[in-house]
Protein backbone atom coordinates (compact mmCIF):
# COMPACT_ATOMS: atom_id res chain seq x y z
CA UNK A 1 0.00 0.00 0.00
CA UNK A 2 1.66 3.23 -1.10
CA UNK A 3 1.92 6.09 1.31
CA UNK A 4 3.09 9.60 0.69
CA UNK A 5 4.57 11.93 3.23
CA UNK A 6 4.97 15.62 3.22
CA UNK A 7 6.31 17.88 5.85
CA UNK A 8 2.80 18.56 7.25
CA UNK A 9 0.64 15.50 6.59
CA UNK A 10 0.82 11.84 5.78
CA UNK A 11 -1.41 10.63 2.91
CA UNK A 12 -2.39 6.99 2.89
CA UNK A 13 -4.14 5.39 -0.06
CA UNK A 14 -7.34 3.73 1.16
CA UNK A 15 -8.90 1.62 -1.61
CA UNK A 16 -12.29 1.13 0.14
CA UNK A 17 -12.96 4.87 0.35
CA UNK A 18 -11.77 5.37 -3.24
CA UNK A 19 -14.07 2.62 -4.55
CA UNK A 20 -17.05 3.92 -2.56
CA UNK A 21 -16.48 7.48 -3.80
CA UNK A 22 -16.13 6.28 -7.44
CA UNK A 23 -19.27 4.17 -7.19
CA UNK A 24 -21.26 7.09 -5.74
CA UNK A 25 -20.12 9.41 -8.54
CA UNK A 26 -20.98 6.82 -11.19
CA UNK A 27 -24.51 6.29 -9.81
CA UNK A 28 -25.06 10.06 -9.66
CA UNK A 29 -23.95 10.53 -13.28
CA UNK A 30 -26.13 7.67 -14.49
CA UNK A 31 -29.15 9.10 -12.68
CA UNK A 32 -28.62 12.57 -14.16
CA UNK A 33 -28.07 11.11 -17.64
CA UNK A 34 -31.22 9.01 -17.43
CA UNK A 35 -33.32 11.97 -16.28
CA UNK A 36 -31.94 14.13 -19.08
CA UNK A 37 -32.81 11.52 -21.70
CA UNK A 38 -36.38 11.20 -20.43
CA UNK A 39 -37.00 14.94 -20.53
CA UNK A 40 -35.45 15.54 -23.96
CA UNK A 41 -37.82 17.26 -26.36
CA UNK A 42 -37.41 15.94 -29.86
CA UNK A 43 -37.58 17.89 -33.07
CA UNK A 44 -39.77 15.19 -34.60
CA UNK A 45 -43.50 15.68 -35.17
CA UNK A 46 -45.86 14.19 -32.62
CA UNK A 47 -47.01 10.81 -33.79
CA UNK A 48 -48.87 9.80 -30.67
CA UNK A 49 -52.32 8.26 -30.92
CA UNK A 50 -53.99 11.04 -28.88
CA UNK A 51 -53.14 13.60 -31.57
CA UNK A 52 -54.56 11.37 -34.31
CA UNK A 53 -57.68 10.58 -32.27
CA UNK A 54 -58.25 14.32 -31.82
CA UNK A 55 -58.03 14.87 -35.59
CA UNK A 56 -60.36 11.93 -36.24
CA UNK A 57 -62.90 13.27 -33.73
CA UNK A 58 -62.76 16.80 -35.17
CA UNK A 59 -63.39 15.63 -38.72
CA UNK A 60 -66.01 13.02 -37.74
CA UNK A 61 -67.97 15.68 -35.84
CA UNK A 62 -67.34 18.36 -38.45
CA UNK A 63 -65.95 20.55 -35.68
CA UNK A 64 -64.50 23.43 -37.68
CA UNK A 65 -63.48 25.44 -34.60
CA UNK A 66 -61.34 22.62 -33.20
CA UNK A 67 -59.75 21.97 -36.60
CA UNK A 68 -58.86 25.65 -36.92
CA UNK A 69 -57.20 25.58 -33.49
CA UNK A 70 -54.74 23.09 -35.01
CA UNK A 71 -53.93 25.41 -37.94
CA UNK A 72 -51.48 28.24 -38.57
CA UNK A 73 -52.50 31.82 -39.23
CA UNK A 74 -52.91 31.06 -42.93
CA UNK A 75 -54.00 27.73 -44.36
CA UNK A 76 -53.31 26.40 -47.84
CA UNK A 77 -56.65 24.80 -48.75
CA UNK A 78 -57.79 22.78 -51.71
CA UNK A 79 -61.47 22.02 -51.50
CA UNK A 80 -63.07 20.13 -54.40
CA UNK A 81 -60.76 21.60 -57.08
CA UNK A 82 -60.87 25.13 -55.65
CA UNK A 83 -57.66 26.17 -53.95
CA UNK A 84 -56.07 29.15 -52.28
CA UNK A 85 -54.28 30.38 -49.20
CA UNK A 86 -56.81 31.60 -46.66
CA UNK A 87 -56.73 33.21 -43.24
CA UNK A 88 -58.00 31.07 -40.38
CA UNK A 89 -61.36 32.89 -40.44
CA UNK A 90 -61.79 32.39 -44.19
CA UNK A 91 -60.70 28.74 -43.96
CA UNK A 92 -63.13 28.21 -41.10
CA UNK A 93 -66.05 29.52 -43.18
CA UNK A 94 -65.06 27.39 -46.19
CA UNK A 95 -64.71 24.26 -44.05
CA UNK A 96 -67.98 24.94 -42.19
CA UNK A 97 -69.79 25.33 -45.52
CA UNK A 98 -68.29 22.07 -46.72
CA UNK A 99 -69.45 20.25 -43.56
CA UNK A 100 -72.90 21.83 -43.86
CA UNK A 101 -73.26 20.59 -47.44
CA UNK A 102 -71.63 17.23 -46.65
CA UNK A 103 -72.49 16.20 -43.08
CA UNK A 104 -69.66 13.95 -41.88
CA UNK A 105 -70.30 10.46 -40.57
CA UNK A 106 -66.83 8.95 -40.15
CA UNK A 107 -63.21 9.95 -40.61
CA UNK A 108 -60.50 7.31 -40.84
CA UNK A 109 -56.76 7.77 -41.12
CA UNK A 110 -55.20 5.63 -43.84
CA UNK A 111 -51.55 6.67 -43.80
CA UNK A 112 -49.22 8.75 -41.66
CA UNK A 113 -45.65 9.59 -42.55
CA UNK A 114 -43.16 12.21 -41.52
CA UNK A 115 -40.05 13.78 -42.93
CA UNK A 116 -37.87 16.12 -40.90
CA UNK A 117 -40.29 18.33 -39.00
CA UNK A 118 -43.33 17.72 -41.19
CA UNK A 119 -46.14 15.22 -40.78
CA UNK A 120 -48.25 13.97 -43.70
CA UNK A 121 -51.64 12.45 -43.00
CA UNK A 122 -53.99 10.83 -45.51
CA UNK A 123 -57.53 9.83 -44.60
CA UNK A 124 -61.06 9.25 -45.80
CA UNK A 125 -64.05 11.31 -44.78
CA UNK A 126 -67.34 9.44 -45.20
CA UNK A 127 -70.27 11.83 -45.45
CA UNK A 128 -73.98 11.38 -46.15
CA UNK A 129 -73.36 12.26 -49.80
CA UNK A 130 -70.06 10.54 -50.65
CA UNK A 131 -66.58 9.67 -49.45
CA UNK A 132 -63.74 12.19 -49.78
CA UNK A 133 -59.96 11.86 -49.60
CA UNK A 134 -58.42 14.18 -47.01
CA UNK A 135 -54.76 15.19 -46.98
CA UNK A 136 -53.26 17.14 -44.10
CA UNK A 137 -49.76 18.51 -43.82
CA UNK A 138 -48.40 19.74 -40.52
CA UNK A 139 -45.14 21.21 -39.42
CA UNK A 140 -43.59 21.28 -35.99
CA UNK A 141 -43.74 24.79 -34.51
CA UNK A 142 -42.82 25.28 -30.85
CA UNK A 143 -43.02 21.51 -30.33
CA UNK A 144 -46.61 21.31 -31.65
CA UNK A 145 -47.94 19.92 -34.90
CA UNK A 146 -49.59 22.81 -36.74
CA UNK A 147 -51.71 22.13 -39.84
CA UNK A 148 -50.73 24.37 -42.72
CA UNK A 149 -52.35 22.50 -45.62
CA UNK A 150 -55.77 20.85 -45.96
CA UNK A 151 -56.86 19.12 -49.16
CA UNK A 152 -60.27 17.53 -49.57
CA UNK A 153 -60.87 15.76 -52.89
CA UNK A 154 -63.46 13.43 -54.44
Amino acid sequence: MPSYTTSEQKYIFRPKKYILWTFTCLITLLTISSAAQQSTITNEPHTDSAYFEHIKTCFTQGNTNQIMLLCTGHVDMTMLNKSGVYSQNQASVILATFFKNNPPELFTIDKVSHFNQELFLTGRLKTKNETFRVYLQTKLINYQNIIYQIRIEN
